[in-house]
């Protein structure tokens, strides 16, 4: 499938990508991009939490915490122990969230419960390919960003990303 570079550059801004990068410069093609390669261009916006499964949440919580300051909705990480961090909100409330060794379904438990201390305009999504993988993917923007993705270009959404409650098995 490809991208044609007109749709690739609002998918872009919506996701925060404002300038060229490596990525963006090595896969741009004239007519745009192939969707096997965008991942690598779109995964560079800082709304994207890209996660190893060697990880520990809490040793990545300041890189994702940078995602939520971007929506105007600054979450602050403070590690319990290493198991648990704790979800500090703007307004001094407080939520455990579980935090050692990433592995898909603590990483989708530790994230649906960020995403209740999220104001409603703010969405959390997962890719669907998280399953099985040893890398882990999630997005964080306002609904609104959500809503101008998926007009340009809602196939290659939901290709790349998918709403945490659709992800259940």
């Amino acid at each position: 499938m490809q991208i044609p570079a007109e749709t690739a550059e609002a998918l872009l801004q919506a996701f925060g990508v404002s300038r060229a990068t490596r990525a963006y410069d090595r896969w741009r093609k004239p007519q745009g991009f192939d969707l096997a390669d965008f991942d690598e261009v779109l995964f560079e916006s800082p709304a994207v939490i890209v996660l190893d499964w060697r990880c520990c949440l809490a040793d990545e919580a300041s890189d994702f915490a940078a995602a939520f300051e971007r929506c105007g909705f600054p979450l602050v990480f403070e590690e319990l122990d290493d198991e648990s961090l704790v979800l500090r909100s703007h307004d001094g409330s407080t939520r455990p969230i579980p935090a050692g060794q990433a592995d898909d379904s603590d990483l989708e438990a530790a994230f649906r419960e960020i995403q209740k201390c999220l104001p409603e305009g703010i969405e959390i999504r997962r890719s669907p390919e998280n399953e099985g993988s040893d890398t882990s993917v999630f997005a964080v923007l306002r609904r609104s960003d959500w809503d101008v993705a998926e007009g340009v270009a809602p196939e290659v959404v939901a290709h790349f990303f998918c709403q945490l409650s659709q992800a259940e098995s």
